[in-house]
């Protein structure tokens, strides 16, 4: 069976620097995940999330725990806060 989980949100005033890391216990890994758009998905991280080393949009699915992550992150190079866009679609075959 095929499972189609999405939903899309927004964080408000985000500022330079800050990030959410959003988990979900799911029960296998997805195929496809698109975080930021979807118009691109977007490839696994090689290793668990961190708001020092992560991107906007990485995710990470942690076989052992079966748990799912993503982070939605305002860098600290930006100069001002942000509104960031919460947006997730899973697809797995």
């Amino acid at each position: 069976s095929s499972v189609n989980f999405s939903y899309s949100g927004v964080d408000y005033g985000l500022e330079p620097g800050d990030y959410l890391i959003i988990l979900y216990m799911i029960d296998c890994k997805p195929d496809i995940v698109y975080t930021i758009s979807s118009a691109a998905a977007v490839s696994q991280s090689a290793r668990p999330l961190s708001g020092s080393t992560s991107q906007n949009g990485d995710w990470y699915y942690n076989t052992t725990t079966s748990i799912f992550s993503y982070i939605v992150k305002n860098p600290s190079t930006s100069s001002t806060s942000i509104d960031g866009s919460i947006s997730l679609n899973l697809i797995k075959y």
